[in-house]
């Protein structure tokens, strides 16, 4: 039974009708697909691309790090420190065997005292010839050297002026006689003098004994200051209390001497071997001996300074009492004006003996004078001699003592200590061996070394961004750490297997990196990182245009 149709709208659309018409899907996939397109076009010509090169770098301290080595060879007697360990500047790291030293110091020390004793006593032996006056002692094994060495110049200067004494004798005689009659008519004179005279002379006289003893008082407090003995021979009284001064001086030097002693012998041991308190103790003791010293020289040059104000009062005194009798009229002037002339008379005939006594006294002393001036630059030769040997033994000591301090490594600068080699007690090192080395700590920058292949070398330049990505703290996590490049080697560096970089410096904060979960990565030194250095940035179309080779 065929179908019939009756009206076309009524037909309905076969398979090959429905099959032949576009789908709206496709329509739609389409559209998207374009929108995407020039989605994508307007982003790749507005967007920019960053261009980059990439190195290695290296995490380091922003100050230098300070290697320590060994100046000489020698055998570790302590080590003082730790892996890891705070040290501040100046404080111990090791110390290195130095008995050997100690003993050559020791005998140095021992010769310099020895010669600046033998000093000591020609200086004494030269004054002893000067003032000619033994000041050694018999009684001294080591001065009886001296002392008869002296003996023997008084007995054959007093031998010499024996000599000479005897062919002054007869005229001495007959100027004794003239000096009777002169003595005779000084009597007179004194005798008619009058009291206020007397007064005047007895005045004058304590006048100049003042003078002398404040002269001689203030010779005591320079010899007090300059602990040299500057007093005159005659003045026994003060030599005296410059000796027993002098001697306590010394007792109280060598007292402070033995308590620095202690105190460096227990500083050098250090806190291991003697307790903290003892050395402070010790270190009391040694201040305060020193101390003690300064105080009995000042109360030694105060009591001298309150002598010296008491005669200068007593002076003051006595001038104005002098004054007043200058100031007034004395009648017995004239009178002894005709005992002056009697005395003169006297005189002028006395004149001829005593110039012919002068002559003899003038030989007699130059002959005198000239043993004792040859004795003297003898001594002052064998002086200098022994000064010289003295500058020598001392430049020795201190060539000695800088050996020694170099067996006392200490820190140069704060920071961490990096053993960069494992030394322990007993060791021996040679020298120029390093070590350790100290890191600066409490930077507020890293300074970050970057090693750039010869490729990329040629595309960065100082003030270029750096980003790095840590490898102790992944970038998915812990993101990067941005910073600048501050310097580029002027020439690269060949490796042992031919490739040649270029050093890079450039700074980071020392901010840590922080993870989604609130994790803190502190950088530390010696960290590895990618640094990716921002050379260029370009639109992103340039840069797919060139990769498909359609713009240069």
């Amino acid at each position: 039974m065929s179908a019939k149709i009756h009206n076309l709208s009524e037909m309905s659309d076969s398979r090959e009708i429905m099959e032949s018409k576009t789908s709206p899907v496709i329509s739609i996939f389409i559209l998207i697909l374009f929108t995407i397109l020039a989605a994508a076009l307007v982003w790749s010509y507005y967007g920019q691309m960053d261009e980059v090169a990439k190195a290695s770098a290296i995490v380091r301290p922003n100050e230098k790090v300070s290697t320590i080595q060994t100046s000489s060879a020698g055998k570790v007697e302590q080590v003082y420190i730790h892996e890891g360990m705070q040290i501040k500047q100046g404080e111990q790291l090791f110390s290195f065997e130095h008995k050997d030293l100690d003993i050559e110091l020791s005998n140095r020390n021992s010769e310099i005292n020895k010669m600046t004793k033998k000093l000591q006593y020609l200086q004494l032996y030269k004054q002893s010839i000067s003032s000619l006056t033994n000041k050694f002692s018999s009684k001294k094994a080591d001065e009886v050297y001296y002392y008869d060495m002296i003996e023997q110049f008084l007995l054959e200067y007093s031998q010499q002026q024996q000599s000479f004494q005897a062919s002054q004798d007869q005229l001495t005689a007959s100027i004794l006689e003239n000096k009777g009659l002169q003595e005779s008519a000084a009597i007179s004179t004194e005798s008619s003098s009058n009291k206020s005279l007397q007064n005047k002379i007895e005045l004058e006289r304590k006048k100049n004994l003042l003078d002398v003893e404040i002269a001689n008082e203030k010779l005591l407090a320079q010899s007090i200051k300059a602990n040299q003995n500057l007093l005159p021979p005659e003045d026994t009284k003060r030599i005296e209390q410059y000796n027993t001064y002098q001697g306590k001086y010394v007792q109280l030097s060598n007292l402070s001497a033995e308590k620095k002693e202690i105190y460096d012998r227990s500083l050098s041991l250090g806190n291991r071997l003697v307790p903290q308190s003892q050395i402070t103790d010790e270190q009391h003791q040694y201040e305060s001996s020193y101390l003690q010293i300064g105080q009995f020289q000042n109360e030694a040059v105060l009591s001298a300074e309150s002598n010296i104000t008491n005669f200068n009062q007593q002076l003051t005194e006595i001038e104005n009492s002098l004054d007043l009798l200058n100031n007034g009229h004395d009648p017995s002037v004239s009178e002894r004006k005709t005992f002056e002339m009697q005395k003169k008379q006297l005189a002028e005939q006395q004149n001829d003996l005593l110039n012919q006594e002068k002559l003899n006294r003038s030989t007699e002393e130059t002959s005198l004078e000239k043993l004792k001036l040859d004795r003297i630059v003898q001594i002052h030769s064998v002086i200098e001699e022994d000064k010289k040997a003295l500058t020598m033994l001392q430049e020795n000591v201190k060539q000695i003592e800088l050996e020694r301090d170099k067996k006392l490594l200490v820190a140069p600068i704060s920071g961490t200590i990096n053993i960069l080699k494992e030394t322990n007690t007993g060791d021996m090192v040679q020298a120029g061996e390093s070590l350790i080395s100290i890191i600066p700590t409490n930077e507020s920058k890293y300074k970050m070394s970057i090693a750039v292949p010869n490729a990329e070398a040629g595309k960065i330049a100082v003030g270029n961004k750096v980003d790095f990505s840590f490898s102790a703290f992944p970038k998915q996590s812990f993101g990067s750490q941005k910073g600048t490049i501050t310097s580029i080697s002027t020439d690269s560096i060949v490796q042992q297997d031919g490739m040649s970089y270029y050093l890079v410096e450039a700074t980071i904060s020392n901010d840590p990196l922080v993870n989604r979960r609130g994790e803190r990565g502190e950088l530390r030194v010696g960290m590895t990182a990618q640094a990716s250095v921002i050379t260029d940035s370009k639109k992103i179309i340039d840069f797919v245009l060139e990769k498909i080779n359609l713009k240069e």
